[in-house]
Order: structure tokens, then sequence, then C-alpha cells
């Protein structure tokens, strides 16, 4: 047998040998041995008792008594800075809790708690800028989300109409924007082969230059149905078109323009042409030499064609004989725009004309002479040729690519799109009395933001007196702008659409708009957005209860909506506008398998988007009218051209779409999810571990939370209990009567739980969503579910359920052993994990081979009575007395219970009168188990060990005390003793007959003897735990224990008994004895065991 050397026995250090022991302990459970077996020297001393509280959120509740709750849908969010009424709100990295009631109010409730444990405190309900409440009828559901693109989350709402309110967070306060509109509604979208640039409609034909592909002419008499009914390949590359009569006018790029008989669209002729201008004085580059002039645009009025030619400047052409334009007349007519300036559109009303001039700005002309005698006095440059007088140039910020006006309404405001300059409005002048003298004030007098405006065309609403200007924003499809009031122009929500290329132009007719999208070709939309809306032009779901969800469904970069309705349907609404101005178009109701053929919850869907099985695909979670929540999976198929593609999501990937599975119902501890009604689900990390959590509302105004046990990515999520959200108003916790409290950290969090039996057989569980370094805090209890005949069921015995917690068959999971009033012991097995308990069907526990049976009353403890690594069970009976059945079986197996025998002390048997209660902890600090009894007349005994662990020897009992008065909590006392508010000192809970739980906390001046504070504690990295296995303790892992047999390596003699387990660190050995000295054991000796 080895020697080993004493190091000391004050200090703890480090050494740099690994131990070659299974039993080796990390030092965070050092410091739980010493302060648990030192720190408690003397009996505890009580407080006067308290009552364990829950606090729940209420919606329209808490702090108002006089609210409603009902139909509660949260969205969860980091919130602030932002004000509401008189209450500002600061971003403070957690949490916040937005809730929609029945009332149509949204509620806010801040988060007073931490990131991991949220709780909230009082709500209010949201005011808007102008102290106006929120309010959208009924059944308010928010949702946030930066909907603008602004980086301040704004609100979308949903209501019992089957609308949807959009708020939007300007600096912190919420501005009301009305309901959604619908947006411009895309009926059919065509090739033009060539790439679309521009696009003029007459009558039932739309004319489009289709660049490489000349002129291309469609019939448009059904706007759902275009069909290419002729066209013209010029010799260039037509970029505008301008219809007159039987004739189309191209600018054609190089080839300048061309003039295209129209009369029989389905066979076009081009009748004559004319190059481009080029700058007065330049010589005509030759070849690749240099940058060419090329028609961009053009525009005629009367006898004369102005086509802007680029580098080329304005050119004006003689179209009165359109076979030969300019016939007799000088080409180079026209104006030359100034250096660095461009030419690329132009508008003509009257004798004036407005060039679109690029990095030139507005450039304004009057053309006195169209075409003066030859050889007369002419200025070149700023005036142009003789007859043509530049009146101004405004310098827009952009490059200015489109120009367009209103004549009919006022030739006072010029519209130009200035690429990344946006829209831009210029006040020119007043009326159609355009002058030297007012352009001489002319001016930028408002402008709308675009990433690329290309192109703008304006017009006034059929029977209104509102003006909308439609601007092609290029790669952001096109978007509308009320302009009724040029100098406060509007942007109007929802009026956009972003097409699949790259939008040129647009043209708008007869209620229908017609895009010129490059190389997607002609897309024609149903222009449903005037900006005053009438109820048939909003976003619904066109039945009652909208509930909205924000997400990028199709995989296209823009983020769509999904929503439920009344009838349990989920509606998809496609975005088509752009990424700060979403549009949606009339929605349309995503398939499922029920009858109908479509995705049906029943009544009152409510749908969440999350990749909820880790697949890489998108699922829905959806709540219903029933209280439940139901899982759909999503998959993508490829269908086949046969096959019906109605209500699939179409995916950006070509010819690829979204579906989804049969629903399957999400569980909680193995039972479906059961909120009462109108469940109103949301997924967040409510406990920031990493798992996917579950957020439900419901109609009751409450709150539920499941936490996720699975927190590895890709793992389907599994929920063990549920719990409502922390409030800022406790009460009492209750449970009905006769209250039996076990403390557990039922989901390995490493907190303390309770779990209660009542007097109906129920076992109750309390999450702790406090801290772990003060006094649990508890919200609402959840009922452990068993498997049953009919699936799963309650947990529940026959009346006075008397619960305990504990890994009874070794098997690495927690069960569940309950005693009735019966008097038998059932036991619940656990048969789903540790961290989510599921239970099978109960088992009579057996004494002896036959059923374990005490008479009434049966009130069951697990411990190790007599310290020979194996548990024993304590019952209590309604008679008062406490059986013992030791366990005869194997450490590492279900125990094997004997002959039961009668606790007893120095005077007989122990009686505590009727009903005793047992529990056994070290309660006096002197390293023995002791014994405490509650019993029916509401006192606890505690009964001191006076022999030693393997035999105890039990005083004569006596009351505990509060405040030197028998505790007395009123019948039917079931005490347990823990360190309930981690101070180091032992607390009493005590259940009784009316239900409730009452806590008794030692007082701070308890006498207690600590261990000196220099003592010192190290660990190594390999260091694991060494407990003897004790019942009573936390912390003790079975499944780490060694099995025998063992071999003797070397003793060492302590002179005193040893009254801890033995600790490994970095070579050596720590231990305690029962003198309080802490010996420190060199286990290598002089190197070597």
């Amino acid at each position: 047998m080895k020697q080993v050397r004493i190091l000391s026995t004050i200090m703890f250090s480090d050494r740099d040998k690994p131990c070659p022991y299974v039993i080796t302990l990390i030092m965070s459970a050092i410091l739980i041995i010493v302060s648990y077996h030192i720190a408690f020297a003397a009996l505890p001393d009580f407080n006067t008792p308290g009552t364990i509280t829950v606090s729940e959120l209420v919606v329209g509740r808490d702090g108002n008594p006089a609210g409603t709750g009902w139909n509660s849908a949260p969205c969860w969010v980091d919130f602030g800075p932002f004000t509401s009424g008189t209450i500002t709100i600061e971003r403070d990295g957690l949490k916040d809790l937005f809730i929609g009631d029945k009332d149509g109010n949204v509620w806010f409730y801040e988060n007073i708690g931490t990131e991991r444990e949220p709780a909230f405190g009082n709500g209010f309900i949201l005011q808007t800028e102008d102290d106006t409440t929120v309010n959208v009828g009924h059944n308010a559901t928010p949702f946030l989300i930066d909907w603008d693109r602004d980086c301040d989350l704004d609100m979308i709402v949903g209501n019992s109409r089957g609308t949807f309110y959009y708020y939007e967070n300007e600096d912190g306060k919420f501005q009301s924007r009305g309901e959604l509109s619908r947006g411009p509604v895309l009926v059919a979208q065509t090739s033009t082969v060539g790439s679309a640039q521009d696009i003029f409609v007459v009558g039932k034909y739309a004319y489009v230059a289709a660049g490489e592909m000349g002129l291309q002419i469609f019939d448009i008499s059904n706007p759902y149905k275009p069909s290419l009914v002729g066209g013209f390949d010029s010799a260039g590359s037509a970029q505008g078109v301008f219809v007159r009569g039987n004739y189309a006018y191209l600018a054609d790029g190089k080839e300048g323009l061309r003039v295209v008989n129209i009369t029989d669209p389905k066979s076009p002729k081009e009748t004559g042409g004319l190059a481009p201008r080029n700058p007065q004085g330049a010589k005509k580059p030759q070849g690749d030499e240099g940058v060419q002039p090329g028609a961009t645009d053009v525009y005629v009025v009367g006898n004369y064609a102005f086509v802007a030619c680029g580098i080329g400047g304005l050119q004006i052409v003689d179209v009165t004989d359109p076979t030969k334009p300019n016939a007799g007349k000088e080409n180079r007519h026209g104006f030359d725009v100034p250096v660095g300036g461009i030419a690329n559109g132009v508008y003509v009303v009257s004798n004036h004309v407005y060039v679109a001039a690029g990095n030139a700005g507005l450039q304004v002309l009057e053309v006195q002479d169209f075409f003066p005698t030859v050889g007369t006095t002419s200025s070149i440059g700023t005036t142009g040729s003789e007859g043509i007088v530049q009146l101004g140039v405004v310098d827009t910020p952009g490059c200015a690519m489109d120009v367009w006006i209103k004549p009919d309404i006022s030739e006072q405001y010029v519209y130009v799109a200035d690429e990344k300059g946006g829209l831009q409005i210029i006040d020119v002048g007043d009326g159609q009395t355009v002058s030297n003298t007012d352009m001489t004030a002319a001016a930028i007098v408002s402008s709308i933001a675009f990433e690329d405006a290309q192109n703008v065309f304006v017009k006034r609403q059929q029977g209104t007196d509102t003006t909308i200007a439609y601007v092609s924003d290029g790669a952001n499809g096109f978007q509308m702008v009320n302009v009724t009031d040029p100098t406060a122009p509007e942007r109007i929500d929802g009026a956009s659409y972003n097409t699949k290329d790259y939008t040129s132009a647009v043209w708008v007719q007869d209620g229908f708009i017609f895009v010129a999208d490059r190389m997607a070709g002609m897309a024609i939309f149903d222009d449903y957005n005037p900006p005053n809306s009438q109820a048939q032009n909003l976003v619904n779901v066109n039945a009652f209860y909208s509930s909205p969800h924000i997400f990028d469904l199709d995989e296209d970069g823009f983020c769509d909506m999904l929503s439920g309705d009344e009838h349990g349907y989920v509606w998809f609404f496609h975005n088509t506008g752009a990424l700060s101005n979403p549009t949606f178009n009339d929605g349309f109701m995503i398939r499922g398998s029920s009858s109908s053929g479509m995705l049906d919850v029943g009544q009152y869907s409510t749908p969440w988007v999350v990749d909820w099985n880790g697949d890489g695909v998108k699922d829905l979670i959806v709540g219903n009218e029933t209280g439940n929540v139901l899982f759909y999976e999503g998959y993508e198929i490829t269908p086949l051209s046969t096959d019906s593609i109605k209500g699939l999501i179409p995916l950006a990937t070509s010819n690829r779409y979204l579906a989804f599975k049969s629903p399957k119902n999400i569980k909680v501890s193995g039972r479906d999810i059961d909120v009462g009604r109108k469940s109103c689900p949301m997924i967040g990390d409510w406990n920031m571990d990493g798992g996917l959590d579950l957020i439900v509302g419901d109609e009751n105004g409450n709150i539920t939370v499941l936490l996720n046990t699975k927190t590895w990515p890709g793992e389907e999520p599994e929920f063990n209990a549920s719990f409502k959200i922390r409030g800022s108003q406790p009460k009492n916790l209750w449970i009905g009567e006769y209250s039996v409290p076990f403390v557990v950290d039922w989901d390995n969090d490493h907190k303390k739980d309770i779990i209660i039996g009542d007097v109906y057989g129920y076992v109750t569980y309390f999450r702790n969503s406090g801290t772990n370094t003060k006094t649990p805090e508890f919200s609402s209890g959840f009922r452990p579910q068993r498997t049953g005949p009919q699936g799963m069921m309650d947990v529940q015995v026959d009346g006075n359920a008397v619960p305990v917690a504990f890994d009874w068959d070794m098997d690495g999971k927690k069960d569940l052993i309950v005693g009735d009033f019966h008097g038998k012991v059932w036991l619940f097995k656990n048969i789903g994990t540790d961290a989510a308990p599921v239970f099978g069907t109960p088992t009579q526990m057996l004494s002896n081979n036959a059923p374990l049976d005490v008479g009434q009353y049966a009130a069951p403890f697990v411990c190790d009575w007599n310290h020979d690594g194996q548990k024993d069970l304590i019952v209590g009976k309604e008679s008062g007395v406490c059986l013992l059945f030791i366990n005869t079986g194997s450490a590492n197996g279900t125990p094997t219970l004997g002959t039961p025998t009668i606790l007893s002390n120095t005077s007989g048997d122990i009686d505590v009168g009727r009903f005793a209660r047992p529990w056994v902890v070290d309660y006096n600090g002197d390293w023995l188990d002791d014994l405490i009894i509650g019993n029916g007349d509401g006192n606890i005994k505690v009964y001191l060990n006076m022999g030693n662990e393997q035999k105890p020897e039990y005083a004569v009992g006596i009351n505990i005390q509060c405040e030197e008065i028998d505790i007395d909590v009123g019948q039917y006392a079931a005490p347990a003793i823990v360190d309930w508010n981690n101070d180091g000192t032992l607390d009493l809970l005590a259940g009784h007959k009316e239900g409730f739980v009452q806590l008794f906390t030692s007082s701070s001046d308890t006498e207690t003897v600590w261990i000196d504070e220099s003592i010192t504690l190290k660990t190594g990295v390999n260091d694991w735990p060494a407990f003897r296995y004790n019942a009573a303790r936390d912390g003790n892992d079975p499944s780490e224990a060694l099995m025998p047999p063992l071999d003797m390596y070397w003793t060492y003699n302590t002179g005193y008994p040893v009254v801890s387990s033995p600790v490994v660190y970095g070579g050596t050995i720590g231990v305690c004895s029962k003198n309080g000295s802490v010996h420190n054991i060199d286990m290598y000796g002089n190197g070597s065991l």
C-alpha cells in the first residue's frame, strides 16, 4: 500500500499531475460542499413567514383594472427609444412586449427583468405623436418591422375587419398612416424579345421601343391577355417612341429618328428617317471615334419632332411629310446642351421645350422660329440655333433622365426623373406664360428620394382632383407619388411594384399601368391605388380577423406578408414593391391538405414563419380558435406542366414552389398545446439559450411561454412545460387545498422549481423564472403529463397527492413518486427526457413484492437512510407515524424495498399525531441527517440525529419555531427544507390545508461557523464530482458512481470521522473531518502513488 504525504489542513493548491481517478470534482462543487457542511452550526432561526407568490401578465389589467384583456396577440422586440404621450422609453437591450387586445388597442410592456428571464411592468396603451390612442377597431394583432427601411421599427396591426393598419415610427413617435392599400396588381407579362426601353399607348395598342429589336406593337384590347401583332426591326437600337396619327416615331440610337407607318399594325413599315444631330460646329465622328450622338427620346408637336440626341443635344425635325423628314431643311437645327450635359429626355408644350440634360439639369427653351432662313445671323451655344432661345436652366442634384409636364393642370410645374436625385419638382413660372422673367426665379420646390429614377409619367386620377406621378425607379420597379400639391408630394404607401427586371418607362391609361421592363418585356398592372383609397382597394383577407406576419417567404429579398382570418385559412400577400416601400397584391389562400384544398386550421388562424425543424425550408406555425398550435412542415416542389399551382407560393428560383404537409399539433410534455381559445403564437429565444421558444397569447389576455429544451441548431423543438409571462402584480400561489410542496430543479436550468400536490391528486409544476442568486420567482403552474388510454393526460392520483421528484430507476431521468389518499405510493417513470419529462402509466410501488399500502394518506420521501449508497423510502401516514422501507436491492438499479419498520426514538415510535409528512436534511449542521415531520395540526417537528450516519438515533421531537413561537400553519403542514433564497442558510417552505405555500426564511443573525477566508481554492481542468451517493442532497450523479469490485490503493486516517466527500483536484485530495479540519493530501507521495 502506498504512502501519502499530508500537505496541509488549511490551503488547497494546484498540482501539475493529472488525476487518474474518475471521482474528481470541479471547484464550484468544492465551494458547495464547504458552504453546505460548515455553514449550519446551529438550529435555524426563522423570520415571520410570507407566502410564495406568482405573478402573471394579463393584457389590459396590470396597472389598469378597468382593462378588458381578451384576444392577446404578442410581438416581442427590443424597442426604443420612443415616446408615447408623456412616457419615454429608452432602448436597453432587453426585449419588450407589444400586445393587441380585443378593443383594438396596442399595449406596451417594458421588460423589467433580465435578458434570460424577462418580466414585465405595468403596461400602457400606445399613443401616436398627436396623442391619439393607437386603435384599429377590434382585435388588434401587432407586428413590428422596419417597414420603410429607415432603421426604426414601424408597426403593422391586423384587426377584426380583416385589413392592416400602418403606424410609421418617426424619431421615436408613431404616426398613423391609415390602412394598407393594395398595390398595383400584375395582370399580364409578355416578352418583347428585345430590351423594352420605352412605351407609348394609344387606343387598343401599346407601342414598345424594344432596343435592338426596334418597334413592337401589342394588341391590349384585353389587357389581361396582350398579344404581339407586329413589329419593325430598326437598324439601330430603339430607345424612345412617340405615336401620332398613323406614324410611330422611333428614337433609334445612333440611327437617329426613324418614322414608321403603323396604319396596319400587323405590318409596320419605315417611311423615312434622319441621322442624329451633331453639336454645332462639330465634326461627325467616324466609326468608333469618340462618343457618338444617338437618339434617346422623341416628342412630336404639330409638324415637328423634337429629338433628344445625347451629346448631340436637341434636334428639331420637320415631319410635315413623314416620308421625307426635314426635306430641304438644316439637319443640325436644334440646341447644344452645356458642356458636360447630355440630352436624355424631351417634353414640348406649345413652343416651350423642356430638355432633361443629364448633369446639366433641366434646360428650358423657347422656339421662336422653327426653321429660320438659312444664312441669317445665328449664335451657337447657350442660345442654340437662331430662333431657339434658352429661357433658363435649373441644376438638379442628380442626372436628369426624363421630364414631364401636365399642361392641362399647369405648365408651372415640371417633373424631372433625376436618377439618384429622385423625383425633382421644379416651379418654372406662372401658368401658361413661361418667360425669361419667370425663369429667373425658377427653383426646385420639392423632391422625393428614389435610387434610380429613369422616367416619370404624371396623370390626374379620373373623376378626382388627385394627381399621381408614376416614377420608373430602375431595378426597384415603379412607385407612385401623390403630387396633387406639387410643393408637398407624398409617396403613396403600398403603391409600388418591384418588376422582374428594370423599369425603364411607364404609361397609364384607362385604369391600367403599362411598363417597359427591359429584358422582362412589357408588364401590365391594374392601377388599384389612388391615395384616397376606398374599402375595395385595401389589402385585406376578404373576411374578418387579420393577423399579420411579415417575412420573405418566397426568397426574393423582399418581405412578404402572411395573415390568418376568421375561417382558419392562411393568406399570402406577395410584396411587389420595394424594400423601402412594400406593396402587396390581392393575396391568395395557401394550399393545404384539408378537404377544401386550402390550409385550414378551423377558425381564427394566426400564422408565424420559421424553420421549425432545422431542414433549411421555412415552415408555418399556426394558432387557431380552439387554443392549439399547429406545425405545417414546408417543402419545395417543381410542379409538372399539368399540375395546378393554385395556392402554392412561387419562389424566386424559376419553377420552384413552397408547399406544406399535413399539420401536426405541437405538444408540451407529450400533450397537445391548449391555451384555451384563440391561440396567437410567436417564436423567439425567450431565455437566450439558443433554442426556439414558443410564446402564445389567448382570448383571456394571458401570454403563455413554452421553453424549448432543444438548443442545438437543426433540432425540432421539444417543450417540457408551459408558464404564463411574469407581470408586476404578485398574488399568492394557490392550488386549491392541501398543498404539498417539493423543491427540485425540474427543467435543469440550475434553479429551484416547485412541484406541488393537491387534494384532487394533481401535481403542478411551478417554474422558477427568477435568478439563481435571489429568491425564486414564479408565474403560473403546469401539470406534468403522462400516457393514458386516450392519449396524454395529467399526472394524477386518487386524492391528496404528495409528490417527490427523483431518479428512482437510475436511468438518469427524474421520475415522480406520488403518495395518495388511500395510502398507496405510485411510481410515474419518466419516458421522456430529464429536461423535458413525460411520464408513463403509473405503477404501484412494492414492498416485499406486495403492493405498498400504508393505510391512508401516504407521504413518501426518498433518501439514503443508512448511507449504504442505496436509496430508501420513508412514508408518512394518516396515523402520524412514518414507515421506513430499506432498499435491499442493488445501488444501480430499481430499488427493492423490504418490510417496513416504524421510525422510532428513545421514547418509542415517532408519532406526530396524524398526517405525518416527513423530510430528511441535516437541520443543525452536525453532518448527520435529521428528521423533519409536519402534522395534521399544522405544526412541524424536528427529530435530531444523535447517532451516526449508518445508524440514526433520534432525540425527542421539538416543534420548529418562528420568533420563539411554535410554527402553526393551520392544518396539514407539509414541510420542505432548502436554502430557498441562496443566502447560505436553511429556509422552510410549508404547504397546508388552504392550498398556499408559506415561506419561513432563516434570520440573518442565525449563528453560523464559516471556514476561514484565508483558504484559497484552485482547480485544474479535469476535476470532477466525487460526492458519496446521498439521495437527500442535490449535485449527485449516480451514473458516475464507481462499480465494484474495487482495489485498495492506500488509506489515510483523518483522526476524526470524515464528514464530506473527498475532492480530487490536480493531484491532491481534500477532505473534511468532524473536528472542522480540511485535510489536503498529496496522493502521489514522492512522485508516484
